[in-house]
Parts: C-alpha cells; sequence; structure tokens
C-alpha cells in the first residue's frame, strides 16, 4: 500500500496479530489495525499467570494471539475427559455443556460449539509492537490514522461503523 500510494486505513482479522507481522512489514505495519476476540492477556482473569507460567516454562516460541485459547481449551478437554472418560462421544457431549470460567473468563457454548461470551479487542500496531486500540496514542490523538477523524469531544469518529 505505502508503495503504490495508498492512503487508505488498512484494518484485518485476528491472523494479522503477530509478531512476524510487525517485523517483516517494518515500519510500513504501523497504524494497522486488527481485531482479535476476547481480551487483552493483561485483562484476562487468568491472564497474569498464564503469561508467567509461560515464560518460566522457557518455551522458546512466543504463545502469540491464540496461546491463552489454546491452553484453556486443552483445560477444557481435559476436564471433559477426567469427567467421562475416554469415549469421544461422551466428551462431546460433555463439551457441549461445559461452561464457567477459565484463564480466558466466561466460557458458554452455543449450538455451533462457539463460546457465546462477545468480546472482541481492537488492536493497532505502534512501534513495531500490537497495542490495545483504546491505550494507543492513536487513540489519545498523539497519532493519527487515515480515514479517521479525532472529534474535540475527545473520541474518534469511525468511518467503519
Amino acid at each position: 500500500m505505502d508503495k503504490l500510494g495508498i492512503t487508505a486505513q488498512y484494518v484485518g482479522t485476528s491472523g494479522l496479530k503477530s509478531l512476524d507481522f510487525n517485523s517483516a512489514l517494518a515500519e510500513h505495519a504501523e497504524g494497522t489495525i486488527c481485531m482479535l476476540d476476547g481480551a487483552p492477556i493483561a485483562k484476562m482473569p487468568g491472564g497474569k499467570e498464564f503469561e508467567a507460567s509461560y515464560t518460566a516454562a522457557g518455551y522458546s516460541e512466543p504463545y502469540e494471539s491464540y496461546g491463552p485459547y489454546a491452553y484453556c481449551a486443552a483445560n477444557l478437554i481435559v476436564k471433559a475427559i477426567e469427567k467421562v472418560g475416554p469415549d469421544r462421544a461422551l466428551i462431546v457431549e460433555a463439551m457441549d455443556k461445559s461452561a464457567g470460567t477459565d484463564i480466558i473468563g466466561e466460557i458458554r457454548f452455543n449450538e455451533y460449539g462457539q463460546n457465546d461470551i462477545p468480546l472482541v479487542t481492537a488492536y493497532v500496531s505502534q512501534d513495531g509492537v500490537w497495542v490495545p486500540f483504546g491505550d494507543s496514542e492513536y487513540e489519545s490523538g498523539a497519532r493519527t490514522l487515515p480515514g479517521y477523524a479525532y472529534r474535540d469531544t475527545g473520541s474518534w469518529e469511525n468511518p467503519f461503523k
């Protein structure tokens, strides 16, 4: 987009939120917005503990966007197996009825097997890292994005609404 002179705002899905996106694109990643289901790790009920445990375990790769969710999913599966034994059909049935809380917060499955607790966080690439938009210099008005207008009221006018 930069090379072609395109000044539109680039907004994408959760697949963008990776360390590789920022490192590969360097300054060209600046201002990119992506949406990711769930809260930022620091705002998850068990996020800080998850992060500390992950670091203490010494893994060589970062957990990235979906690490806490993978951990949570594994916990739910283990709990189901402990409850009903190693029978796949019973595990699926137990999973369909699972509800409660884990490190990501409340979990409630809908008829499609998706967590029915809606929460999406917008992130922006700022200085080579993903920052929750609400915590960014873009939200405060210190920086600007194409397609967004910071109003005198202290809030963004979002043309995507």
